[in-house]
């Protein structure tokens, strides 16, 4: 099932001490349908059966049991960061995954 499994990351109201970090442990192991989860004291990332849950209805488990959190936001890339992303793509169809050598490349055409 780990196949089907998709993730998302918290972020904590307020930072967590231990005990509560191990009462919150206990409780997410008894949830069918959470397959795993990491937790430090300021997130929580949580493996999920999206058949059975949404991120929103985690969000709302999680609230319940007093641990209020958030979801982190993705920081969108910049205009840079996405035309190198497409130049690599382009680089990869184009010369595959292989070392570039001059040699190779005179040898292709």
């Amino acid at each position: 099932m780990k196949d089907f499994d998709k993730a998302i990351k918290y972020n904590f109201n307020k930072p967590l001490n231990e005990t509560d970090i191990s009462k919150l442990q206990q409780k997410l192991n008894e949830i069918k349908g959470i397959d795993s989860f990491e937790i430090s004291n300021e997130w929580i990332c949580i493996e999920y059966l999206p058949f059975k849950f949404s991120k929103e209805s985690i969000q709302e488990t999680l609230n319940n049991m007093g641990y209020p959190v958030k979801i982190e936001k993705k920081k969108k890339k910049g205009l840079i960061a996405r035309f190198i992303d497409k130049l690599a793509k382009s680089n990869r169809e184009t010369f595959g995954s292989q070392i570039l050598d001059c040699c190779d490349l005179k040898k292709n055409n």
